[in-house]
């Protein structure tokens, strides 16, 4: 019990308790799974945004030209991009010992599971020479957006 004349802090508005250890502090490598949430969390209304756009661009063609093709890709990659750098600079800030490696395998991963997802849907007619080519593009460029975020987000942390 507290003592009469001493406040009582309560544990769960403090960083630690009063009398808990100091805990150890996270491996880098659990980092690379946190960025993949976190360039997840960020993606998806991105994607579902350029998904509304392409609708809207799209709605009165039966067949879409190739340049609004190439357009809707683009835009699709940048968001991509986009989720994997702030994901990557996520890492890099607030990820203690974690850097710039351990970014450019977040993004790695977050786009083997994007291809996956992609590959797994029903009615797909693409050969898996495609799939893995896709692979190695999607993941060798969002690795290394990745990598430039957690790079960046390094730099920019508090001493």
């Amino acid at each position: 019990m507290a003592e009469p004349g001493k406040k009582r802090h309560l544990p769960i508005l403090q960083n630690k308790a009063p009398d808990e250890e100091e805990s150890e502090p996270r491996p880098p490598w659990h980092w690379s799974g946190i960025g993949v949430i976190a360039t997840f969390l960020l993606w998806l209304p991105i994607a579902g945004g350029i998904a509304a756009l392409t609708t809207r661009l799209t709605q009165d063609n039966v067949s879409p030209a190739i340049g609004i093709r190439i357009l809707v890709v683009g835009l699709h990659l940048a968001g991509f991009w986009l989720a994997t750098f702030v994901g990557g600079f996520f890492i890099g800030k607030f990820g203690g010992d974690a850097g710039p490696r351990e970014g450019a395998a977040s993004g790695f991963v977050t786009a083997a599971v994007a291809v996956a997802l992609a590959g797994s849907a029903p009615g797909q007619n693409v050969s898996y020479l495609i799939w893995a080519l896709l692979l190695v593009i999607i993941g060798a460029t969002g690795s290394t957006s990745s990598w430039f975020g957690a790079r960046i987000g390094k730099k920019r942390r508090a001493p």
